[in-house]
């Protein structure tokens, strides 16, 4: 029997649950807070003065495969066109208190959407019923859900939170037993600061993880396959420890501080870039999702990577398990 169901959150999981719900008949509607669709796998799209446009992954920077069964996934949508094999990825490590690099080999394949991080997202929405700009502040008893204003913007048979847990939280505050204990997930914030140069560089690594440093990761954006190779495309990662003691420092200090650090570990610097700008993620990682894929009663669902992982996978995982579950219903 169809259902009217509501999807709150137009990341993978949103998206990829969307999809798949509407191709079983439902009805479908999603609700976001951004302007689009992709959540932390989303990309900025950097517009320079010369007229030219840039896009800069700034949240997750590839997908990793461990199972199976996502691997069959991986393998349809490379097939599809939407996502490549990182080939030769020179994934390093930099101890930046040693000023040690450990260039060992990576010891599994990267997978990047093309041609930007959110083409997954943008494709399972595309058809789709989506209200973007749309922060939902309650999903009441009876499924309506309210805005910040207490207008309500729907009724429906189900609803799905694939939000942030501490968002999912509040926003299923009266559902009580569904919710108890997600507000104990820890999800890491860190800031992203993204920059496009002209100027050329010898960079010998795709990324690099960071130890000991403000920053925790440095991606050559502009090396990523399906990326246009010019103009030079950064994207850094700050620590999670560092971002959480300095979430209150101005955006010019928090792209000082990155860029401080670029410098002293890649030797890099361009004091006029083409383009720079940073974006606080607070809701980056979990560092200790739930041992749950899912949760469900009646009327509404969990659904995201923080209830089982930290990534993409755990996301596509958390869905496949949700819907197993949901067809039967």
């Amino acid at each position: 029997m169809s259902k009217k169901i509501a999807i709150i959150g137009a990341g993978f999981s949103g998206t990829y649950l969307g999809f798949q719900l509407k191709e079983l008949g439902h009805e479908v509607e999603i609700f976001e807070k951004a302007r689009g669709p992709g959540g932390r796998t989303s990309s900025r799209r950097a517009k320079l003065a010369d007229g030219r446009e840039v896009s800069i992954d700034h949240g997750a920077q590839f997908i990793e495969v461990t199972k199976p069964e996502f691997q069959n996934f991986v393998d349809e949508q490379i097939e599809a066109g939407n996502l490549k094999l990182f080939e030769d990825y020179r994934f390093y490590s930099f101890d930046k208190s040693a000023n040690a690099w450990d260039r060992g080999k990576v010891g599994f394949d990267a997978f990047v959407p093309v041609p930007k991080m959110n083409q997954l997202a943008k494709i399972f929405s595309a058809g789709l019923n989506a209200n973007y700009q749309t922060c939902i502040d309650k999903v009441g008893l009876d499924n309506e859900l309210f805005d910040e204003k207490g207008q309500v913007l729907g009724q429906f048979d189900f609803v799905i939170s694939t939000a942030p847990p501490l968002q999912t939280y509040e926003l299923m505050r009266e559902h009580k037993e569904l919710v108890n204990g997600i507000d104990k997930v820890d999800m890491k914030p860190h800031y992203a600061v993204m920059l496009v140069s002209d100027k050329e560089h010898d960079f010998d690594f795709d990324a690099v993880n960071v130890l000991n440093s403000t920053l925790n990761w440095i991606g050559i954006n502009s090396n990523k396959p399906g990326r246009d190779k010019k103009p030079l495309a950064i994207s850094m990662h700050t620590n999670f420890k560092w971002t959480k003691e300095n979430l209150d420092l101005s955006d010019e200090e928090v792209i000082t501080a990155c860029l401080k650090d670029l410098k002293e570990i890649t030797g890099f610097e361009d004091e006029s870039p083409l383009y720079l700008t940073k974006h606080r993620w607070l809701y980056g990682r979990a560092m200790n999702p739930l041992e749950d894929f899912y949760r469900i009663d009646a009327k509404v669902a969990l659904v995201g990577d923080w209830l089982c992982g930290d990534n993409i996978e755990a996301a596509y995982l958390s869905c496949e398990k949700f819907l197993e579950v949901f067809k039967k219903l």
